[in-house]
């Protein structure tokens, strides 16, 4: 082969061929990689040494063939692997094993993905004078395994030649791999070169444009601009190959030769005409069209023929020559697609597709105000849409969404003309949309969902072209007439033939965001047939959701919500249907709460044999609590009493150790009547705090909740089910909390965390700090809060007084974290002036080396907020340089603003040095990076912090933090680097940015030290 590294070669890729090329040896230093791949390696020190081969090959049968239930040792040796591909003999290495013929199809395929690695990545190590016979070397690697029929080798093989042309600017590919591979492999067969020609091809733009090939940007934009001007020469040269042999060789080119047409379309810049002109477009046609020699193209061509629709944009004038070629070519498939509707799914689905993408890349097109046979076009897409293959019928359903969407972007008075123009193709889409949503014996149930799902979208999109009052209306006439029918059947063929009339049922729970009940009569006539119908699941479920979401009609129709009600009562019965049954109820009490009245309140007491689960239960009680919300204030303590009684029962005898009770499933019916109860302000007004149902309810529960939390101190869930309760009816209650009760609450969540330490009780801490800091108590209120802190936070340092105690309590130390970013957010001043900033910081500190997300995310934030208190407010009310909303400071006074800022600059001087080092240790010692996904916080935001509060000494503070990071983690460079980065940061982004270089190069560096401390012995 002759192939041209000259940086500037010939563009053309057909130079004059060597008509007899002759495989030459090359300089020998990296064993068999640098010569054929039938050479002998040269020399000693050119073989890799067998003790690391050895090692390899252990390796990749550990972490490819490895026991399954050892993971462990299966993750540390594919590491170990990807460490090795890092090191200069992972060439040696690779070459050794490709080499060896029976080495296997895994160690091959390790092999050449280390090659494609190293070619993308490490290709400066690679001497000048191995490039060629390298070159050479993966090409007799490729026919070999082209040979085999080993895909996964061919693919990494051409893609290594693939990233080799990039990196050497190897213009004159094509005819140096073809005439390469026939010296190579002469007696491969007829067709063997020009395949391996084709697979290489195929690969060339898309490796050029991949992000993972490191390669200058002018060196890339070079050879993309060539790939550019060769691209007609090179469909000219692959089409070429197809009259170089028999029927048979040429059939098997087809496929590939379809493939480098979609590639290159997709990834170069082919002139509109010249594609249309070139053999490569035709033969596209060709396969679509099942001509003689093609037939086994069809696939390939649907690909190549999209791909070309989603390059060449239908609105850009240049693209016309393609539009007009390509949809009367599409449009006379038609007959096509009718055929294999019926004999071929496979096909008909690909022919589907193919309408579909035309559909949606000449959108434009077909939206033109002239006639272009857009209606031809709707019709056909109709007719897809109109499948029984509900996995197929789905694939148009994103055209008429696109289309409604394209629409939306125009001026109104557009707008008004294009859906007067195409509101009846969407008439059309509405009356295929009802039997699309059909139940079907040939769907399985996750077909069926998904399918709905995109009917309901569709349906939506109905409703925005033609008007949703227009949609309901044809629903509702299509309703009328499939009860109609069903109503008129004898019982038994109704239980088999109700999927019409559900199917209807189901299109108006999907529009009902998009219209009103105000239209009384046809909802009040709905509703009042739907207790009529069959017995069915199906159609009761959905009878259901339409009460639940139209449940305001009963506002104007009184006289339907006593039977309706009652027909939900019976659906509490079925497994099938108690779950929409449940929830129509809790709709329907939530929306009609006046008219029910106390007589509903009877259910409770039946729903103990219902036998529903927990959420449809606590949804009924959902909707009873709505109930309570309008009774005068006696009536609704006396129910709710009534309502609490069973589960306090059951609470108090499991807390003695008796009884079978569910205690979380009794924690969450009491937490649902305390989140909802809420009094009517009509029912409050001028209340005395100790007479509000909630607050009474919270007296007599917590003797219940002290005994259970007592039994079951260390089970999490139960623990947060009860703190859970408590929080709801703080929030429930709200002003008529006294300063007595919040006293007495914040009192008990610090007795109960100092006898069993859970993280729940500082988060209800820190709502009570949230919902009663401000206010005419507030002052009152904050001396309850800051003792409540300070025990809270001698209890915290008993538990986290280990280096190792942080990872092992993250649930504390994340609420904890959250509790003082509350404290400083709402009482900044009073913290202040407490003395307990200094302790914050120097917990923050310590507390950044947990490593479990949420946790150090909490510590990362509550370090945010202190920042923020270092540094004057801006002028324009925006947070102070730490990125989040809003500055507590603007709240404070000028007086205590100096105060806080002031005593947060004293805290940084004591201990800011130690809070810098731990952060640098973060950075650097192989912790995972958080906060770059855009968490609430991240190491950035603690470091602008820093540069605004204190600036000069945060320099030096770091400087001396990253001294004592070994250059072996963290390069001097890197440092520096690092140090430039901040210097010119403009906000708490480009911290981010910076710190994650700086994290990304640590982590290179514990990964060298990992695989060098392993090669004495390999992975494990």
């Amino acid at each position: 082969p002759n192939p041209n590294p000259n940086p500037n070669p010939n563009p053309n890729p057909n130079p004059n061929p060597n008509p007899n090329p002759t495989p030459q040896p090359q300089p020998q230093r990296l064993g068999r990689l640098a010569g054929g791949a039938g050479q002998a390696s040269g020399g000693a020190g050119a073989m890799a040494a067998e003790g690391v081969i050895a090692k390899v090959v252990a390796a990749v049968n550990l972490a490819y063939t490895g026991e399954a239930h050892n993971r462990q040792a299966r993750k540390d040796a594919d590491n170990w692997l990807c460490e090795f591909r890092r090191q200069p003999e992972a060439w040696a290495v690779a070459g050794e094993l490709l080499a060896q013929p029976d080495a296997g199809h895994i160690l091959h395929f390790f092999a050449a993905q280390t090659l494609h690695t190293k070619l993308r990545h490490d290709f400066k190590e690679l001497p000048e004078d191995q490039v060629l016979g390298l070159k050479q070397t993966l090409l007799a690697h490729l026919m070999k395994a082209l040979a085999s029929s080993d895909k996964p080798v061919v693919n990494k093989l051409r893609l290594a030649l693939a990233a080799i042309a990039v990196q050497t600017n190897w213009h004159g590919f094509a005819d140096d791999i073809l005439s390469g591979a026939a010296a190579i492999a002469p007696d491969a067969g007829p067709g063997a070169a020009e395949m391996a020609l084709l697979f290489v091809v195929e690969v060339i733009p898309d490796e050029c444009r991949s992000e993972r090939l490191n390669v200058p940007a002018p060196q890339r934009r070079a050879f993309l601009e060539a790939l550019d001007g060769m691209a007609v020469k090179v469909f000219e040269f692959i089409a070429r190959l197809s009259t170089s042999g028999d029927g048979a060789t040429v059939q098997r080119l087809v496929n590939p030769m379809l493939r480098c047409l979609r590639a290159w379309v997709e990834h170069c810049a082919v002139p509109p005409t010249a594609l249309v002109q070139s053999p490569l477009f035709y033969a596209t046609f060709q396969a679509l069209n099942g001509e003689s020699g093609f037939e086994e193209s069809f696939e390939e061509a649907c690909d190549a023929a999209v791909g070309i629709m989603r390059k060449y944009d239908a609105a850009a004038p240049a693209n016309a020559p393609v539009v007009q070629e390509m949809v009367p070519r599409i449009m006379a498939l038609a007959p096509r697609l009718r055929v294999a509707k019926e004999t071929d799914p496979d096909e008909f689905r690909g022919f589907v597709v193919l309408f579909t993408e035309m559909g949606e890349a000449f959108l434009d097109f077909l939206l033109s105000d002239r006639d272009v046979g857009q209606q031809a076009v709707f019709e056909l897409l109709l007719e897809c849409t109109s499948c029984d293959d509900p996995e197929v019928a789905r694939i148009p359903l994103q055209f008429w969404y696109r289309m409604r969407m394209r629409i939306s972007e125009f001026d109104h008075m557009t707008q008004d003309a294009l859906m007067s123009a195409f509101g009846p193709v969407y008439k059309q889409l509405l009356r295929i949309l009802l039997p699309l949503g059909r139940h079907s014996s040939d769907y399985n149930v996750d077909s069926f969902e998904v399918m709905r799902e995109y009917v309901a979208d569709a349906l939506d999109d109905c409703c925005m072209m033609i008007g949703a009052q227009d949609v309901l209306d044809d629903i509702c006439r299509a309703l009328s007439g499939a009860m109609g029918l069903l109503l008129g059947l004898s019982p038994a063929r109704q239980l088999e033939e109700w999927q019409a009339t559900e199917s209807c049922l189901f299109a108006i729970t999907c529009i009902r965001n998009r219209i009103s009940v105000r239209d009384s009569a046809v909802f009040g006539d709905l509703i009042f047939a739907l207790p009529q119908l069959p017995p069915v699941d199906a159609l009761r479920t959905s009878s259901y959701r339409i009460i639940g979401y139209f449940a305001a009609v009963f506002r104007s129709r009184g006289d339907l919500l006593e039977p309706c009600f009652q027909f939900l009562l019976a659906g509490l019965g079925n497994k099938g249907t108690s779950h929409d049954a449940s929830h129509a109820i809790r709709d329907v009490c939530e929306t009609n709460f006046r008219q029910l009245g106390e007589p509903v309140l009877g259910l409770f007491d039946s729903l103990g044999g219902a036998h529903l689960d927990s959420v449809d239960e606590n949804a009924i009680l959902q909707g009873l609590s709505a109930i309570l919300c309008n009774l005068p204030v006696p009536r609704c303590d006396q129910f709710l009493q009534h309502m609490l009684a069973p589960s306090m029962a059951n609470l108090a005898l499991a807390a003695e150790g008796k009884g079978g009770a569910d205690v979380a499933k009794e924690l969450d019916k009491i937490a649902v009547f305390m989140k909802y109860t809420r009094p009517l302000e009509e029912h409050v007004e001028g209340l005395a705090p100790e007479h509000h149902p909630v607050v009474l309810a919270l007296q007599r529960l917590w003797p219940v909740l002290a005994a259970v939390l007592a039994r079951y101190p260390n089970k999490s869930s139960i623990v947060e089910r009860a703190c859970r309760i408590i929080k709801h009816a703080i929030r429930s209650a709200k002003r008529h909390i006294t300063t007595d009760t919040l006293r007495f609450v914040t009192d008990e969540m610090v007795r109960f965390f100092d006898a069993a330490p859970q993280s729940a009780f500082l988060y209800v801490t820190s709502i009570c700090v949230a919902d009663y800091s401000g206010g005419e108590r507030a002052a009152e209120n904050a001396q309850i809060f800051c003792g409540a802190l300070v025990r809270l936070s001698q209890r915290v340092s008993t538990i986290l007084n280990t280096e190792a105690s942080f990872d092992q309590h993250p649930d504390i130390v994340e609420e904890y974290s959250y509790l003082i970013a509350r404290y400083l957010e709402v009482l900044p001043s009073v913290l202040a002036q407490s003395g307990f900033v200094p302790s914050v910081l120097a917990f923050a500190g310590q507390a950044m080396r947990v490593t479990q997300r949420e946790a150090h995310t909490g510590v990362l934030f509550s370090l945010t907020i202190f920042l923020m208190l270092g540094v004057p407010p801006r002028d324009d009310k925006r947070p102070g340089g730490v990125g989040l909303k809003s500055n507590p400071l603007l709240r404070l006074s000028p007086e205590e603003q100096r105060m806080v800022i002031g005593t947060v600059q004293q805290a940084l001087a004591e201990h800011g040095a130690a809070l810098v080092a731990m952060l640098v240790r973060v950075l650097t010692s192989g912790m995972p990076f958080i906060g770059y996904e855009g968490e609430r916080a991240s190491p950035g935001t603690v470091i602008y912090g820093l540069l605004q509060c204190v600036p000069e000494a945060f320099q030096a503070w770091l400087m001396e933090s990253l001294g004592s990071v070994p250059t072996q983690i963290n390069e001097n460079e890197d440092k520096q680097e690092f140090m430039v980065q901040l210097s010119k940061a403009r906000g708490a982004r480009d911290c981010t940015d910076a710190a994650y270089r700086l994290w990304r190069r640590a982590q290179n560096g514990h990964r060298r030290q990992a695989f060098q401390a392993g090669v004495g012995g390999g992975p494990g």
